[in-house]
């Protein structure tokens, strides 16, 4: 259970890495939202906080490949609500390593991403793997922390 905590906290750190990138992405342009405007590498740093989290077993009692775990998240920056991120976390072996999809939605349109975690990283690089209205053209990375209070900072670096 301990495990799939440290994992859970890093799979939301990565999905709310990259809904601040988004949103100071958005919050710094006057273009209209429909547009793809990401022209130029940006990077942003959000902090991530978990709203909820649904374990689900699907194998032997513990912690077994398949097992996924779900979270929510709210996105921050400076000290602002900036959006909410969604997490799917699967176990891919017994030691703890995940695969983990998420998407950040903010208020001109979201980011997707996804990373392969070993067991007990506590930072780690996810890929961007697309994005929605204004961040259609959008790829990059978004670089996760496990910080100590449990919380989660994310360096989202955009790139058009």
């Amino acid at each position: 259970m301990n495990k799939r905590i440290v994992f859970s906290v890093a799979a939301t750190s990565v999905l709310a890495a990259s809904a601040v990138t988004v949103a100071s992405a958005s919050a710094s342009t006057s273009r209209p939202a429909a547009s793809p405007n990401i022209t130029r590498p940006q990077t942003v740093h959000l902090y991530g906080y978990t709203n909820q989290r649904t374990d689900i077993n699907v194998g032997a009692k513990g912690m077994s490949p398949g097992d996924e775990f779900v979270v929510t998240q709210g996105l921050f920056k400076d000290g602002y609500r900036v959006g909410n991120d969604s997490i799917v976390n699967t176990f891919t072996n017994n030691e703890g390593a995940s695969q983990c999809v998420f998407t950040m939605n903010l208020p001109d349109g979201q980011v997707t991403g996804q990373v392969l975690i070993a067991a007990r990283q506590k930072s780690f690089v996810a890929a961007v793997t697309g994005g929605s209205r204004r961040y259609q053209n959008s790829r990059g990375q978004v670089q996760v922390q496990l910080l100590p209070s449990g919380n989660i900072r994310f360096t989202v670096q955009l790139i058009p």
